[in-house]
């Protein structure tokens, strides 16, 4: 039955692939639309930005190959979204918490794309966390290019096994991890957001319920999806 399957997936993954490659080029056409003003202000960006276009190329043209090859390996119970917040969404979270010189911390900061664009349309410092060793190369790679190596800090390791260091906002892309660390930082911010400002996409966090909390749907990636911005009422005034 099983065998029956996957051979029904392979005869059928063209189809597939022509919706997902017409879908993902539309789609990211339209994001770039988005970030058209971002580009006329900020040139590093919009270098940035090709550069990101240019590694989704490079994925598209192997996406017939990585489709073939998902039939045949084992998935886990768990799926994270891997994906990044666009810059249009990223303006729209600083603009409505006046986030101008402040340090954000980005749980998950693959390859670095909120901390680049904060740091660079408003000035802020960056902290990043990120286990996938390749993200970290593209991270520091790009760090490097867009000269922020010594206004953004990176750290190489799982979230669970160090503290959180002490920043003005935290960042949380929820759907990227699985149940049992998203609880643990849960824990951790729960101390931290009565000082601090917490940004949690696509994922409440009930531990912070007490706390003032806005809702923005912002464009990524891979869609649409609800952000939740927790904080006391004080704590949008830091700058």
């Amino acid at each position: 039955m099983k065998f029956l399957k996957k051979l029904f997936n392979i005869l059928f993954s063209p189809f597939s692939f022509l919706y997902h490659s017409v879908y993902l080029l539309s789609y990211r056409f339209y994001l770039s639309c988005l970030n058209i003003p971002i580009y006329a202000r900020f040139p590093r960006l919009t270098l940035l930005d090709l550069c990101y276009i240019f590694e989704e190329f490079l994925r598209f043209v192997c996406l017939p190959f990585r489709l073939v090859l998902s039939f045949f390996t084992a998935k886990s119970a768990f799926s994270p979204v891997y994906g990044s917040i666009t810059f249009s969404g990223i303006a729209k979270i600083a603009n409505s918490l006046m986030l101008n010189h402040y340090t954000v911390c980005d749980i998950g900061s693959g390859k670095g794309k909120l901390l680049f664009y904060l740091s660079i349309a408003h000035k802020c410092k960056g902290v990043g966390i990120e286990t996938y060793a390749p993200y970290v190369f593209a991270h520091r790679l790009y760090s490097f290019f867009l000269g922020l190596s010594k206004t953004i800090t990176l750290h190489h390791h799982h979230i669970t096994t160090k503290p959180l260091p002490q920043a003005d906002v935290y960042f949380v892309l929820g759907l990227g991890f699985d149940s049992t660390t998203l609880t643990y930082i849960q824990e951790e911010l729960s101390s931290l957001v009565s000082r601090s400002i917490v940004v949690s996409v696509g994922v409440l966090f009930p531990a912070l319920s007490s706390y003032h909390r806005d809702t923005l749907s912002l464009p990524y990636s891979w869609g649409y999806c609800d952000t939740y911005i927790y904080h006391c009422i004080d704590s949008t005034d830091k700058a």
